[in-house]
This record gives C-alpha cells, structure tokens and sequence, in this order.
C-alpha cells in the first residue's frame, strides 16, 4: 500500500511548513494556507509575525544551527488580522548524506487553551480575594486537624498557625475536641 504523504501533510490539524535556511516557507499544508494566506516567495516572519526581519529567538533557526527539534509557544498573526497562541515544534528534513536541507515547523493552534488557562487564573483570583477578605475568620484544617490554609482576619487575631493543630490554635488544647466538627466533615 503506497502512503499518500502529500495528503497526510495537507490535511493535519495544525499548521504545517517547511522552511529553507534564509526562512523562506517552501511548501504548506491547506490549513496554513486557508489561515494565513499565500506564502510564494514570501518569509515565515513575514507571514506569522507580519515583520520586516526574523524572529530574534526562532525555532527554525535553532534547529537548522544544532540539528534537533525545538518547541516554543508563539502568538502568530492570521491574514484576517486575528492571533493566534500556538505551539511550534521543528524538526531537521536531512538528505542522504544526512546534512540539514530544511526545517518543518508545525504549530498548533492552543488559543482555546490560553483562554481556559486565563478564566481559571481569574477564577482563582477571586476566590482568593474573597477567601482572605472575608469578614470572618477562615480555617482549613487537613485530616489531621493541622491548620493548611487561613484568611488574613485569621492571621490578625490569632498569628501565623500554618501547621498547628486546630484545637491548640482556636481551644489551647493539647488534644482534639469532643464533637470534632472537622472529624465529623472528614
């Protein structure tokens, strides 16, 4: 069975290209074309960043100077103006004698995933405003009633007490109380 390489290469899901030494993008998957248009006789910087002159660290490059693959994240710009967050991974293309001839450069677009990443760091955010400006003392006690996280009214009133026991802090006990409402949580 005979392997249609050509189309395995347009039709990922990513985008794709092979690069010469000087950075001009020989060849493209359909992806790469439908989102950043014709790259004939055109530079990879020139159609990704929209710039006059080469990336200062580029992937590309590396790998054409130490023949290995190399990763980065990149934001890339689309011929319809919007960016684009991706992965870029390169890899050496090497001829007989096995001397670099190009590099293919395949970038994924992880735009969602930067966004997911973004509402989570927001998320958190507010919980932790709203854990330590709470108008009341806040606690978290781990199974062994340890003390593992507190609110800043905590720390006012009864100090630092990462790592004590609970009934030491809030009771001046030397065990745990009857009745355990965090024995009885857990």
């Amino acid at each position: 069975m005979e392997i249609p390489y050509q189309s395995i290469f347009d039709n990922m899901p990513c985008y794709l290209t092979v690069q010469d030494r000087e950075f001009h993008i020989l060849t493209a998957n359909s992806r790469f074309q439908q989102h950043f248009g014709d790259y004939r006789g055109r530079f990879c910087y020139q159609i990704y960043k929209h710039q006059p002159e080469r990336c200062e660290i580029c992937p590309v490059d590396r790998t054409f100077r130490d023949g290995l693959s190399h990763r980065s994240e990149e934001r890339v710009t689309c011929r319809d103006g919007s960016r684009v967050s991706v992965i870029v991974y390169t890899m050496p293309l090497r001829d007989e004698n096995g001397q670099i001839t190009a590099v293919m450069e395949m970038s994924t677009d992880i735009s969602e995933l930067k966004a997911l990443q973004r509402q989570l760091r927001d998320s958190q955010t507010k919980y932790r405003t709203l854990f330590e400006e709470a108008p009341c003392y806040i606690s978290v006690q781990d199974a062994e009633y340890k003390i593992i996280d507190t609110n800043r009214m905590f720390r006012e009133n009864f100090g630092d007490s990462l790592g004590l026991p609970c009934y030491q802090v809030y009771k001046h006990r030397d065990d745990e109380c009857p009745s355990c409402t965090v024995q009885q949580t857990f």
